[in-house]
């Protein structure tokens, strides 16, 4: 058989032949695959992301445009970090505040071309897609941590100041543990707070809850699930706080106009709408913020866009976010820009939109927050505006603006019905902070359970059935539902940025509440702009330049005490004795 086959071989033409002989061969040849980076357009740094007048030219942003001067702005940063290493290395005598302003002269142009594409990832997610965003975050955030984690010009500044930096590092230790400091601090606060209990009912203030519900029909024990519709009856039952008849009085032009006007008179400054300046959307709108208290008045010290309707991909609803585009920074000559950037539901056959009370309190919040970016007097952007605030103290501005809202002559100066313009009833307003305050004593519990939990969750090797077993009955006075397993909800804390720092959100409140008794112990319109004045030139100029602590004490005198918060949930009475924190 094997002779047959040479023969049959040998009748194969040349061409056949080479062919078989192809086919036949099997030598593995290497093969390479080309990945090309996503530059984005080349050009000079920054070109066509600012105008000559400093503000974004969003008209003419592209994708591309971002990814190109992201990657040619990081590298600058990076090469500039390298650089300064090189000099140190070489022996060459260096001097602390021009490192600090070099560093921050280099960095000013990544910084604001990485926060337009943020407030465009967050305005409108079409014109940058997540995929997109991500690669300009990843980007931009290991550019900046290069000028953080050199350790040759870390040692540098150390050596140069010396003593000196020693002792500015330890005062910051004692103050952080005056503030929040350690879990022992925050438990001692807690164990504060659960003293306003004198018996388990009267503690969460659930007791007029429970008879409300029994003489409405129910006949059933209420559990935790139930409260929040018993109280949403209860509201409106017994006080006529019908939250969509509430809303009606809140037309969202009439509230943006009065809390601008309240802002003017407290902080003495103007808010002036600018027209020409370009945006992501028509119904976007850009302001400039002008100074009273500083020397050059007619120059705006920053800028601030409004966005307030949802759009497509807009991540969620009911939500706000302070965006900051670009943080003060003097070494640039950068003024400061940040987005408002809302979800209210778009006005529906030429209506306008009407806002409930948790959208006046979410705005509030959020411009609070701008305020704070926007009047920062800080030298360096590594702590202006919110940059290196304590965590438990990030949102205290933001909570201090939305307790205006306490006040009904706030509530009365927003209002407007959107038919009639006529202002809300006087009797109406006085009865509006019963949406923040009914069942004050049951929510501030709950608040304190969550925060319990994530501290005992991140420290605790127990399982976390038995720590949601062993808080619950401390903090509430329902029992727990053998299939309640709320902790898998609380996404914050494990898959967001508050891992281990749910009691920010408490502090905070509790900071902003005794800032905010300041305000409300005025009597006259003069001594509410001092204490506004007073309150602009600490807690809204510092930054982070100074521990949130220190700036308290040069506001109040004292340190924070829990009694504020307590008489702003209406739950606290004289008899209870609270010592400062």
């Amino acid at each position: 058989m094997m002779n047959i086959l040479r023969q049959r071989r040998l009748f194969l033409c040349p061409a056949q032949a080479a062919q078989r002989s192809l086919l036949h061969t099997s030598h593995c040849r290497p093969g390479y695959i080309v990945l090309v980076p996503e530059i984005g357009e080349e050009g000079h740094l920054g070109e066509g992301v600012l105008k000559p007048d400093g503000l974004p030219a969003f008209s003419d942003i592209t994708i591309e445009m971002c990814l190109g001067a992201i990657g040619q702005q990081a590298s600058a940063v990076e090469k500039s970090v390298k650089a300064l290493e090189q000099e140190i290395k070489s022996g060459k005598r260096i001097d602390s505040a021009a490192i600090f302003g070099e560093l921050d002269a280099v960095t000013g142009p990544l910084e604001t071309t990485w926060g337009v594409a943020k407030a465009l990832y967050l305005g409108n997610s079409t014109l940058i897609p997540t995929k997109s965003y991500m690669n300009i975050h990843e980007r931009a955030r290991n550019a900046r941590a290069a000028k953080y984690c050199n350790k040759t010009v870390y040692n540098a500044l150390l050596q140069q100041d010396g003593v000196a930096a020693a002792g500015v590092s330890e005062q910051r230790m004692r103050q952080k543990q005056k503030w929040s400091g350690s879990i022992d601090n925050l438990k001692q606060i807690f164990a504060k707070l659960l003293k306003i209990r004198g018996s388990r009912t009267k503690a969460w203030n659930s007791r007029s809850c429970n008879k409300f519900a029994k003489d409405s029909g129910c006949d059933y024990k209420l559990d935790a699930y139930d409260v929040s519709y018993w109280r949403r009856k209860q509201l409106v039952a017994e006080h006529n706080l019908q939250e969509e008849k509430l809303s009606e009085f809140f037309p969202l032009p009439r509230v943006i106009s009065g809390l601008f006007s309240l802002s003017e008179k407290l902080f003495n400054i103007r808010i002036v709408e600018h027209p020409k300046a370009e945006v992501w959307h028509p119904a976007v709108k850009f302001y400039d913020v002008f100074d009273g208290d500083v020397s050059n008045g007619s120059t705006p010290v920053g800028g601030f866009y409004v966005d307030c309707f949802s759009k497509e991909h807009r991540f969620g609803r009911n939500n706000g976010w302070m965006v900051g585009i670009r943080n003060s920074n003097k070494s640039a000559g950068l003024t400061p820009l940040c987005a408002l950037i809302f979800n209210f539901a778009d006005p529906v056959q030429g209506k306008v939109p009407l806002l409930s009370y948790d959208d006046l309190q979410m705005m509030f919040k959020t411009f609070g927050s701008g305020l704070q970016h926007l009047l920062t007097q800080a030298g360096y952007s590594d702590l202006a505006g919110l940059s290196n605030i304590e965590w438990d103290a990030s949102q205290v501005s933001g909570y201090v603006m939305s307790n205006f809202l306490d006040d009904p002559t706030v509530l009365r100066s927003l209002s407007g019905h959107y038919a009639s313009d006529e202002p809300i009833d006087a009797a109406l307003s006085q009865k509006m902070p019963l949406l923040k305050t009914q069942l004050g004593g049951y929510q501030l519990c709950q608040e304190l359970y969550l925060a319990d939990l994530d501290l005992e969750l991140h420290r605790s090797n127990a399982f976390w059935l038995d720590i949601v077993r062993k808080l619950w009955p401390v903090y509430h006075c329902m029992p727990l539902d053998k299939k309640d397993a709320h902790p898998c909800s609380m996404t914050d804390i494990f898959s967001g940025d508050w891992a281990a720092a749910q009691f920010s959100h408490l502090y905070s409140k509790m900071i902003a509440a005794d800032i905010s008794s300041s305000f409300a112990a005025q009597r006259s319109d003069e001594n509410y702009a001092a204490v506004g004045k007073r309150y602009k030139q600490t807690f809204l100029s510092s930054g982070g330049s100074v521990p949130t602590a220190e700036v308290f004490r040069r506001f109040l005198g004292r340190d924070p005490s829990v009694e504020a918060l307590l008489k702003s949930l209406d739950i606290f009475a004289p008899s209870q004795t609270t010592e400062n924190n």
